[in-house]
């Protein structure tokens, strides 16, 4: 069979998105491995596709979860390996001292407002990064994180309301702020490689 057109791509393309193949870099990369399977095959080709997606319907189902899956282990391993950078690494350390010392200049009951403007300093950029662009399956799992780590922080300021003394209340905020503040630092340079990847290619 000859290379397949673009309409009949496209057609392709539609059957995975009512299979709730979701992500455009999985879905690119399922067409094509469709496309060549499709191209050596003979015959009508709307023939040849009902008869693929039938014999593969759960296969495919299962390389989506699979890729999602691997995609998350990506994030994750993409943040980290973000993070031990030298440069990196080193910014990080001097933003949690700074942030710690800096809170010293507050009373203790403004420390935890001091740690939430911090946050929305550093989240504006963030989601302007990923904005309208979570149907990459990488760039998902790096938002998640973000919930992960401000879901961590108001842990830490929930737990803080049991501890007695005003000023060890305080001193865990200040360690709590210190750290989770670079570490939300680090998902935005990684959040930032992430997309600059896809740029031009499904951005």
């Amino acid at each position: 069979m000859a290379k397949l057109t673009a309409q009949q791509i496209e057609c392709i393309d539609d059957l995975l998105i009512m299979l709730d193949v979701e992500f455009l870099d999985i879905r690119y990369e399922m067409v094509d491995h469709i496309a060549s399977a499709l191209e050596e095959k003979d015959g009508d080709f709307k023939q040849n596709l009902k008869e693929y997606f039938i014999m593969n319907k759960l296969r495919l189902l299962e390389q989506n979860k699979k890729a999602k899956r691997t995609a998350i282990l990506r994030a994750i391993k993409l943040y980290f390996k973000t993070l031990v950078q030298p440069w990196i690494f080193i910014l990080t350390l001097l933003m949690a001292v700074s942030v710690y010392y800096a809170s010293f200049f507050l009373e203790d009951r403004d420390v935890h407002f001091y740690g939430m403007y911090l946050f929305f300093v550093l989240i504006i950029p963030l989601f302007w990064v990923a904005k309208g662009h979570k149907k990459i399956s990488v760039l998902r799992p790096m938002v998640m994180i973000n919930s992960f780590l401000y879901s961590m922080y108001q842990f830490v300021i929930i737990a803080a309301y049991s501890i007695e003394s005003d000023h060890a209340m305080a001193f865990a905020r200040r360690i709590n702020i210190s750290l989770i503040s670079p570490l939300m630092l680090v998902l935005l340079i990684s959040l930032y490689r992430c997309r600059k990847q896809y740029v031009g290619k499904y951005i």
